[in-house]
């Protein structure tokens, strides 16, 4: 009969529990590494999805500005050709953008925020600011009617409205309820900037309109306002809630508005009273029906979190040669009022590609 050490069984003993803890450590190691590498793959992934969308909003970007830089623009929107110029063939000149048509048969952009395919799925949408509240030149029965439909109370509004104007004025009077310097470091408030708003969006810095929430969220009243222009919005081109902010125009009648200018743009006052079925308590004078040259483009990918929005001066025959000028250029949170839009499939053969 053969004796085994006891020595030597606790050495077997110990190689066999060291083997599998060592079996158990690559095991382990195996699997850390194969959801390391998983996870690289995702975020790879991801971070080329990303490249792809940005690249193609930067595409479309590029077709919509030159769009606005040679095309015409008609009363019911920007036009564009319907068919691509061959190499060798002789392509039809336009006038530059800022001539100004009635109307034009064929494709056309709409200058009133209606969504649209660009290249890739990416979407986009041009906005003439003219449509637009203006934040510095404004009517005080437009701005209550707007802040109206943002749940501010009717005896808030013309405080608020006092405050904007004392931040925007050049001087230092206090208006009655407004706000100057000395109001603001009371509440450790930076002071007022006393110059024109560079941006609807420096607006929320005025003394308690940042209180109401409902005015910021998903950028709702900057993308409502303009500091390009002022007076009465454009009716061809405004927004649900910038028509319902005129004197006499509810809901109803906004939506009635809309749905006759997408088939026949207004050219007239007279035209605009057929359209909203009632006489309008408006100024005849103080309307405007034709395009601009300030243009805001927003662009943005259906499955992205962001939105690019720019502001546009269009410039033809300026001195330095350039077609147009970017006010600004920002990227903001994609608003899911935005998202929820129906989007147009676009006749544009500038759009019908992929990258």
């Amino acid at each position: 009969m053969i004796t085994i050490p006891v020595s030597l069984k606790n050495n077997q003993g110990f190689v066999l529990a060291m083997t599998l803890w060592i079996l158990v450590a690559i095991t382990l190691g195996a699997s850390f590494f194969a959801l390391w590498a998983n996870r690289v793959v995702v975020e790879s992934r991801r971070d080329q999805e990303l490249l792809r969308q940005e690249i193609s909003i930067e595409a479309t970007r590029a077709v919509l500005l030159y769009l606005l830089g040679t095309q015409r623009m008609g009363i019911d929107g920007l036009h564009v050709p319907s068919e691509l110029v061959e190499e060798g063939q002789q392509a039809v000149s336009q006038p530059p953008s800022m001539s100004i048509v009635l109307r034009v048969p064929g494709p056309f952009i709409s200058l009133a925020d209606l969504a649209y395919y660009g290249i890739s799925e990416v979407v986009f949408s041009v906005q003439d600011e003219a449509g637009l509240i203006g934040v510095n030149n404004f009517q005080r029965t437009v701005m209550k009617g707007l802040l109206s439909q943002f749940g501010v109370p009717v005896l808030e509004q013309g405080p608020l409205i006092d405050k904007l104007l004392d931040y925007r004025d050049k001087n230092s009077l206090h208006r009655l309820n407004g706000a100057e310097a000395p109001a603001y470091r009371l509440m450790g408030l930076p002071p007022p900037a006393n110059r024109y708003f560079f941006s609807s969006r420096e607006v929320r810095q005025v003394m308690g309109w940042k209180n109401y929430k409902a005015l910021w969220e998903g950028s709702a009243f900057p993308r409502l306002t303009t500091v390009a222009r002022g007076g009465s919005p454009g009716f061809n081109t405004a927004p649900l809630k910038v028509l319902q902010a005129m004197p006499g125009i509810d809901q109803k009648i906004a939506k009635k508005i809309v749905a006759h200018r997408q088939h026949s743009p207004f050219t007239s006052f007279k035209d605009i009273n057929t359209g909203a079925g009632r006489v309008l308590p408006l100024d005849p004078l103080g309307l405007n029906f034709f395009p601009t040259k300030y243009q805001r483009l927003s662009l943005w990918h259906p499955d992205g979190m962001t939105m690019r929005e720019i502001h546009v001066i269009m410039t033809p025959g300026s001195a330095n040669g350039a077609p147009w000028l970017i006010d600004y250029d920002i990227t903001t949170p994609l608003p899911d009022s935005v998202r929820q839009n129906p989007v147009v499939k676009s006749e544009i053969v500038f759009f019908q590609t992929e990258i």
